[in-house]
């Protein structure tokens, strides 16, 4: 899983991407980034699938999760 904070206005991602989150933001709270305020706008969620082999089987799995990306749209609190 991988969590990516995104400027509503630009489009531009505020910082790198983090690797995970104890929660989910949704839309409506406000998160605070390097002491600076930010409305969650809106949350996106992306998954990709591939085959993958299973380690133990050595089958391969005709879908299976490989990444969940989550884009959380902020604007900046008046």
């Amino acid at each position: 899983m991988a969590v990516q904070f995104v400027l509503e206005s630009t489009g531009v991602s505020l910082f790198t991407q983090i690797d995970s989150l104890s929660r989910i933001p949704e839309a409506d709270d406000h998160v605070y980034l390097y002491a600076v305020g930010y409305k969650v706008e809106k949350v996106e969620t992306y998954l990709e699938d591939d085959a993958v082999t299973n380690p133990l089987s050595g089958q391969v799995a005709p879908w299976a999760l490989s990444k969940q990306l989550y884009k959380i749209h902020l604007s900046v609190l008046p």
